[in-house]
């Protein structure tokens, strides 16, 4: 028997209850775990909005622990109330372990929207917050930018390595 994940069973009974899905209806369900998170992205949203969202959702994806909406709306230069939307948008993938702080709730949410870019875009959103993380430490001014970067950094920079360790890799195969 296949096992069902706890998410979908709650998403599906969720939607049944608000008459957004059909019991009569089965095609209207989604096809498994990433046919929730597919559902999200279909291709009736204009490609520029989708791009972006996935962009920013990347960034969430990248992130080791919960952190501020302030903190994602600084690494993406963008104004706070747009970082809160976005969550509030997609507030069912978010879980907020402590007040104020926010974190993808799944790591298979998490490995599906960075498999939603290329390679190239996910690189240079790590690059971006590798960027942000680095002049966190300059300015030290003890804010939570800060105690990400100590204790994460490392991390997002050993990402980068083998991005590029990959890069090298497949040059040599062409070659």
């Amino acid at each position: 028997m296949n096992k069902l994940e706890p998410t979908y069973l709650r998403y599906v009974y969720d939607e049944l209850g608000r008459g957004s899905l059909s019991s009569d209806n089965a095609s209207s369900l989604p096809h498994g775990f990433i046919g929730l998170f597919e559902k999200e992205f279909s291709s009736d949203i204009p490609i520029s909005r989708r791009s972006s969202t996935l962009r920013r959702l990347c960034l969430w994806a990248l992130l080791k622990k919960a952190v501020s909406s302030e903190f994602v709306s600084e690494v993406l230069e963008e104004d706070t109330d747009s970082t809160k939307a976005l969550i509030d948008t997609y507030s069912k993938w978010f879980n907020s372990p402590e007040p104020g702080k926010y974190v993808l709730f799944h790591d298979r949410l998490r490995s599906y929207l960075i498999q939603k870019l290329s390679d190239h875009e996910v690189q240079e959103i790590n690059e971006q917050l590798i960027a942000y993380l680095e002049q966190s430490l300059e300015s030290s001014v003890g804010e939570e930018s800060e105690l990400y970067a100590l204790e994460h950094l490392s991390t997002h920079m050993a990402v980068e390595s083998q991005i590029f360790i990959l890069k090298i890799g497949r040059l040599v195969v062409v070659l």
